[in-house]
């Protein structure tokens, strides 16, 4: 988010009490210096995301690597859910994964498993 990266949580609330507040309600208008909104990533997200599957042959597995909340806000996006629904699923972990497969009878994208990672 901007001038909040590096930032914990706790950092982000102490030196920017009313955008961490507004940030946290889910408040699109939330613009920090240098930060990108969520409609905004999705913008940018899903497309890359959609041209990455779209180099996949039947069969073929695909490896995308990015930040935790831009895979959670691209994989809302290329299932189709509204940006409201964004939050319903948790930021990916560090070294976390998800598969998707798609549907070979309707289609269109399923979302297989999220957040996954390997056994300690």
């Amino acid at each position: 988010m901007g001038v909040r990266t590096g930032m914990t949580f706790d950092e982000f609330e102490a030196a920017y009490p009313e955008e961490y507040a507004a940030w946290l309600a889910g408040d699109e208008s939330l613009t920090l210096s240098g930060a990108e909104s969520t409609t905004d990533v999705r913008a940018r997200i899903v497309p890359a995301m959609r041209a990455c599957l779209d180099t996949l042959g039947p069969g073929e597995t695909g490896v995308l690597v990015a930040h935790g909340a831009a895979l959670r806000v691209g994989v809302a996006g290329l299932l189709g859910c509204p940006d409201s629904l964004d939050e319903t699923l948790a930021g990916m972990d560090n070294c976390g994964w998800l598969r998707l497969r798609e549907h070979t009878r309707f289609g269109h994208l399923q979302l297989v498993s999220y957040n996954e990672s390997a056994p300690p």
